[in-house]
C-alpha cells in the first residue's frame, strides 16, 4: 500500500533539517554564552580573570551598566537560547516523522504556532527587559524556518 504524499510534506522535511541543524547550533552557542555567564558571575576565577573583569565593569560603568546586570541578561538569553534550541530539534524531528500524516497535521500547526511564539518571545524579550535595540531584520530572520513550518502544516491540513 502506497501513502499518498501530502501538500506540505517536502516544506515540512526541508524545514525540519534546517531547524535540527539550527537547534544544534543553537545548543553549542548556549553552552559558550553558559560559560560566559558562570565567568561573569564569578563561579569561574583566576587572578587573569580578576584583571579582565576589573576592565569589563569600568567599560560597563561608563554606560551605568555592571557585570551583575550583564550575566542576567546572558543568562535570560541562555535560558531562552536553550528553550528554542530544544523545540527546534524535537519539533524538526516530528516535523519530518509526519510529514505525511494527515492525521498529525494539526498537532504539526500547533507545534508551528509554539515557534513562531518562541520566537517572538526571543525578539522582544530583550528589548523590553534590558532595553536592548531591535533589529528588524534579525527579527524576521527568526521568523522564517517557524513560519515555513506552519505553512508546510497548513498545507497538509487542507
Amino acid at each position: 500500500m502506497q501513502q499518498t504524499k501530502l501538500r506540505g510534506s517536502v516544506l515540512l522535511l526541508i524545514v525540519g533539517i534546517l531547524m535540527i541543524i539550527a537547534g544544534a547550533f543553537g545548543v553549542i552557542i548556549s553552552l559558550l554564552l553558559g560559560a560566559s555567564g558562570a565567568i561573569l558571575n564569578g563561579t569561574v576565577q583566576s587572578a587573569d580573570l580578576a584583571e579582565i573583569m576589573d576592565q569589563l565593569n569600568a567599560i560597563l560603568a561608563q554606560y551605568n551598566l555592571s557585570a551583575d546586570v550583564l550575566a542576567k541578561a546572558i543568562t535570560t538569553i541562555t535560558i531562552l537560547l536553550v528553550v528554542s534550541a530544544i523545540l527546534d530539534i524535537v519539533f524538526g524531528i516530528l516535523g519530518i516523522a509526519f510529514r505525511n500524516k494527515a492525521e498529525k497535521a494539526n498537532l504539526l500547526f500547533i507545534f508551528g504556532i509554539i515557534l513562531v511564539l518562541v520566537s517572538l518571545a526571543g525578539s522582544f524579550l530583550p528589548v523590553i527587559m534590558f532595553k536592548a535595540g531591535f533589529s528588524i531584520g534579525s527579527f524576521l530572520i527568526s521568523l522564517v524556518l517557524p513560519v515555513l513550518y506552519v505553512v508546510g502544516a497548513a498545507l497538509n491540513k487542507s
